[in-house]
């Protein structure tokens, strides 16, 4: 499970809407939505709320399949909390991956093209001298 399932399970176990749930935790309709679905970073400040307003445990939020949900975390430290973000999906990796995959032939193709010039400033150099 992800954060996302996790927060859908507590909102349907409370039988609330997402818009309800998104006016309890005070965020746009839309803003819940989207950390609902892991689009969006949950603000660890929320995940305290969260909580205290469902009597839920922290863990019941965070964990999924017997372990932290957090495979891929990444932290925003802005002086109003600490973001996490759940994992990339599988569509995001794979894009990612190709885009790495692609700026390492640019890198490779670039490499190749320094030591060709430094090729020819050594061979311009001899010829000067």
């Amino acid at each position: 499970m992800s954060i996302g399932n996790n927060l859908r399970k507590i909102r349907k176990d409370k039988n609330l809407t997402s818009a309800e749930m998104a006016d309890i935790l005070e965020l746009s309709p839309s803003k819940y939505s989207r950390i609902e679905n892991n689009q969006a970073t949950l603000d660890a400040n929320l995940v305290s709320k969260i909580t205290q307003e469902f009597n839920a445990p922290t863990d019941k939020i965070l964990e999924g399949d017997g372990k932290t949900v957090l495979t891929n975390p990444t932290q925003h430290i802005k002086g109003d909390g600490i973001m996490v973000q759940n994992g990339n999906s599988e569509n995001e990796r794979k894009l990612y991956e190709q885009i790495i995959a692609s700026q390492q032939g640019t890198i490779a193709s670039q490499k190749t093209q320094i030591e060709m010039l430094q090729a020819e400033i050594a061979r311009l150099r001899e010829q000067k001298q």
